[in-house]
């Protein structure tokens, strides 16, 4: 894995990335790119994670532990309501 990660150009992939979530759409911005989202595959939840899949090999990954019960909770409705 780690060859494959050192081959190529890889910052969009795994540096950093900001993502804004709102009730049309979910927007992810890197330092190169931008990617919107209007409409997702499917939204998991784990003890502590919450995986928002916008195909069905590719999700954002959360902690939730950076998340307080009512941020959780209103993530989840948001995301929700984008499963298309």
């Amino acid at each position: 894995m780690s060859k494959v990660v050192n081959e190529g150009k890889n910052n969009d992939i795994l540096g950093h990335h900001c993502l804004f979530i709102t009730e049309e759409s979910i927007i992810e911005k890197s330092e190169n790119s931008e990617s919107k989202y209007n409409i997702i595959e499917k939204v998991a939840e784990t003890e502590k994670h919450l995986f928002i899949y916008v195909n069905t090999v590719s999700a954002y990954i959360i902690p939730k532990k950076y998340l307080s019960v009512e941020e959780k909770n209103e993530l989840l409705k948001i995301t929700n309501n984008l499963i298309g």
